[in-house]
């Protein structure tokens, strides 16, 4: 199985077929929900992860019967930085960077630009945060998430370019 189209591709360029990939929500929730229908009861789950990772997918997957092995491939580290470099527009990939950004910069740097997220879970993560407005793509994945960028950029300058119209009409 894999979370979301990308990690699908991915795993297909080194000739693995995945066979369940969730239609819509990639986090513990939607892995869950496409895998426990097929789930008979003892099968053996290898659950790989971050050590940020959650329990809530092994909890669920162990509910309906699985046996779940969780390893741990991978830790996240902050790496610091001095100075934050100039942008208009912030993309976060997960939740754990929207943290990881906070605790570098702060959140009041995410004021008054375009904050982009690439799933619910991420929007729920900067929203908690009190950032305004967040973009989210149509699917949790980078080319959805670049796409609704570039709608919002298209969407704001026609609104000022609106704005510069009315005001010269005066």
């Amino acid at each position: 199985m894999a979370a979301g189209s990308g990690t699908a591709a991915a795993l297909r360029q080194f000739g693995v077929v995945p066979d369940l990939v969730p239609a819509d929500s990639f986090g513990s929730k939607g892995i869950s929900a496409a895998l426990t229908p097929l789930l008979r009861g003892g099968e053996r789950l290898l659950r790989l992860e971050s050590a940020a990772g959650t329990p809530e997918l092994a909890e669920a997957l162990e509910a309906a019967g699985a046996v779940v092995e969780s390893v741990v491939l991978y830790r996240n580290h902050l790496v610091p930085h001095a100075v934050m470099p100039q942008c208009e527009a912030i993309f976060f990939a997960s939740s754990s960077a929207v943290a990881a950004f906070v605790e570098v910069w702060g959140k009041a740097v995410l004021q008054g630009r375009l904050v982009v997220a690439i799933g619910a879970a991420t929007r729920a993560a900067l929203l908690a945060l009190g950032v305004g407005t967040v973009v989210c793509g149509s699917e949790v994945t980078v080319s959805s998430a670049v796409a609704a960028l570039a709608q919002a950029q298209v969407a704001g300058r026609l609104a000022q370019a609106a704005a510069d119209f009315r005001e010269s009409q005066g």
